[in-house]
């Protein structure tokens, strides 16, 4: 899946399914466990789409990581949000 969304965001950068696609990247690298790819990708949903399905998986493995890395005020940013939803 991974690979299948990343060509579709190469074809189709501003394409209407294309935060969608993001979202799915995300999970999937998370899946493959490629942290910092899916971090990435989460990132980006977290920018631009605060409406996306996505959303709440997002914060919540970008708070995770974080704390993981003992980025303490960055995970407490992320978590908050999380929990002000």
């Amino acid at each position: 899946a991974l690979k299948k969304a990343q060509e579709y965001m190469t074809l189709y950068p501003k394409g209407k399914h294309v935060m969608k696609t993001v979202g799915i990247a995300g999970a999937s690298a998370l899946a493959l466990d490629k942290k910092d790819q899916a971090i990435s990708y989460f990132s980006t949903i977290i920018q631009k789409d605060p409406e996306s399905e996505y959303f709440g998986t997002a914060l919540f493995v970008r708070a995770s990581e974080a704390e993981r890395k003992r980025d303490f005020a960055a995970a407490s940013q992320d978590y908050t949000k999380l929990l002000s939803m």
